[in-house]
C-alpha cells in the first residue's frame, strides 16, 4: 500500500493497527531509522534459527522504541516503536 500519512489515518480512524515498511524514497524517515540504528541499542532483540532445505537461516527482530531521532514522529499516528528484521542465510 505505501508508507504514507494518509494511509495510516485511514487505518487508524478505523480502531485498527498498523505496520509499514520504509525504503530510501521516504528520505527523512529513512534517515532517521538509520540514524536511530547507529545511536540507540534495540529495546529487544528476538533471535529465531531454523534449520532445513540445507541451509540454515538466522533471523533476527530488533524493536526499537526510542523515537527521539524521528523528526514529525507525532505525524504518524499512535507510532510507539518500530522494528528491523535481518536475516542470515548458511549453506
Amino acid at each position: 500500500m505505501g508508507c504514507q500519512n494518509a494511509i495510516v489515518e485511514q487505518i487508524k480512524s478505523k480502531n485498527a493497527n498498523y505496520i509499514i515498511a520504509t525504503k530510501a524514497n521516504q528520505g527523512t524517515l529513512h534517515l532517521a531509522i538509520k540514524d536511530t540504528l547507529q545511536l540507540e541499542k534495540p529495546a529487544e532483540i528476538v533471535v529465531q534459527n531454523d534449520c532445513g532445505h540445507g541451509r540454515v537461516e538466522k533471523r533476527s527482530c530488533k524493536i526499537y522504541t526510542n523515537l527521539s531521532h524521528l523528526e514529525n514522529a507525532e505525524k504518524w499516528k499512535d507510532l510507539k516503536s518500530f522494528i528491523v528484521i535481518e536475516k542470515e542465510v548458511y549453506l
